[in-house]
């Protein structure tokens, strides 16, 4: 170090930067350089040259620029230029973009896109989007729409956010096909908006897009079905489906069979059924969705020997009743009070080899339940239990009620706790039954 120290002292920093001087300066500094290199660390000596070269450039070499140190020259030459900044942008962007297609192609087809997953996956992928992306922005926006089939309405509302965005921010790169007008449809029907619905799809007709996917007239129909048009859908399905070259499926009679029930006109739905069964409609035969739809419809409007009548016609068509047209037909039997029946139907459904599951059973017990028969409501619970099934919460909502209006409010109590211990919350607290002026939830929490 000591070395180090002379040596330094012999650099005069404060010297006139001419020619001359430096050219002294770098002679001494070489001699000694070379009279230290035996004691001095080569970290050290390497650190001292640099330090020399960068405070005093050679005049000679550069001469062209005396104003500009060598490092920094150096390291100008070595800087890349605007384009080769731009192209190395542009193949991390198209990297990205790819990688996100990948992404969200897998996680679609895997079905495991949230609604959060979807609009985050969303927000990154407006700034990669390129002009294929269209294929992966479908994909999000189905899935954030699926949602809103499940009962959030809002997330429609989303689709056609997500959507203002893309075209706002990705109009140059982007454009929608008939798959994204096609999600749009369906998401301004569920929204009650069906005049955007149809706007969606006069865009879809004056692109030139062939509508022959059956889907989008489909939403169409349940839009104005829901909207209680009915007679609106008819036309579409009769008249403007061939129309536009579409021909309409089972989902399409089904579609207008629900809104028939809906409006209690199941005679009607009964019509539109027997088309169908007798080939007057392009070849679409009813399916066990068509018959449990007008089933349902007639128990709803009470006319029950049509609704059972139906039922015994369906099974002679060669269509066999499912665990949902059992529940049905159970539902409405215990409702209109003939549990009897209801029972044969029942002990039917297990000679078929049909499980029942625990809206069934809930059905029954509640049949039971209305007509005061308490000890076949225990049979069917222990039944139940045999079978590997609990009763949830809109069961005990039903046991509770009974129990309260029976007066019987300790048995209610040890009820209520018993499913509190299984883990079952209460939420039919503010729904169930009134029980003598006071509603389930309250009677236990003033209790």
């Amino acid at each position: 170090m000591k070395i180090c120290k002379n040596f330094l002292n012999q650099i005069n920093i404060t010297i006139d930067l001419n020619n001359k001087k430096i050219k002294s300066i770098k002679k001494t500094f070489s001699e000694r350089t070379r009279a230290a290199a035996a004691v001095l660390p080569p970290l050290l000596l390497a650190h001292l040259t640099g330090l020399l070269l960068l405070c005093f450039p050679d005049p000679e070499t550069d001469a062209a620029a005396p104003s500009v140190p060598l490092v920094a020259r150096r390291a100008r030459s070595r800087a890349p230029s605007a384009i080769d900044m731009s192209r190395r942008v542009s193949t991390a962007v198209s990297d990205r973009c790819l990688e996100l297609e990948r992404i969200i192609g897998a996680r679609a087809r895997a079905g495991s896109l949230s609604v959060d997953d979807a609009l985050k996956l969303f927000d990154e992928f407006l700034h990669h989007a390129r002009p294929a992306s269209i294929i992966a922005f479908n994909q999000l926006l189905a899935a954030v729409s699926s949602a809103s089939r499940r009962g959030s309405s809002s997330t429609s509302e989303l689709v056609v956010s997500c959507f203002n965005r893309m075209i706002r921010d990705c109009c140059s790169k982007v454009a929608p096909d008939v798959f994204t007008y096609s999600i749009l449809v369906g998401c301004f029907c569920r929204m009650g908006r069906l005049e955007h619905g149809f706007a969606a799809f006069g865009l879809i007709l004056k692109t030139g897009w062939r509508v022959n996917d059956v889907v989008v007239v489909n939403r169409l129909l349940k839009g104005l079905c829901d909207a209680k048009r009915v007679g609106e859908a008819m036309g579409v399905l009769l008249r403007r489906m061939s129309e536009l070259g579409c021909t309409p499926n089972v989902v399409s009679y089904n579609t207008l069979l629900k809104g028939f029930c809906d409006e209690n006109r199941a005679e009607e739905a009964l019509e539109l059924l027997h088309m169908m069964a007798d080939g007057q409609v392009r070849s679409c035969p009813p399916n066990l969705v068509s018959y449990n739809t007008v089933i349902n419809g007639f128990f709803t409007e009470g006319q029950v020997d049509k609704a059972y009548n139906l039922f015994l016609d369906m099974t002679d068509q060669g269509i066999p009743p499912n665990v949902v047209t059992y529940t049905i037909v159970i539902d409405g039997l215990c409702k209109a009070q003939v549990v009897d029946r209801a029972e044969g139907v029942f002990q039917q459904m297990i000679d078929k080899g049909v499980r029942p599951n625990i809206v069934t059973y809930t059905c029954l017990i509640h049949g039971y339940l209305s007509i005061g028969q308490w000890k076949e409501v225990v049979r069917m619970l222990k039944e139940m239990s045999a079978h590997g099934l609990e009763p949830d919460c809109f069961t005990y909502g039903l046991l509770l009620d009974y129990l309260c209006k029976k007066g019987k409010c300790t048995e209610a109590r040890k009820l209520f706790d018993s499913m509190i211990r299984k883990g079952i919350k209460p939420d039919f607290m503010d729904s169930a039954p009134l029980t003598n002026g006071r509603k389930l939830g309250n009677y236990f929490l003033k209790w």
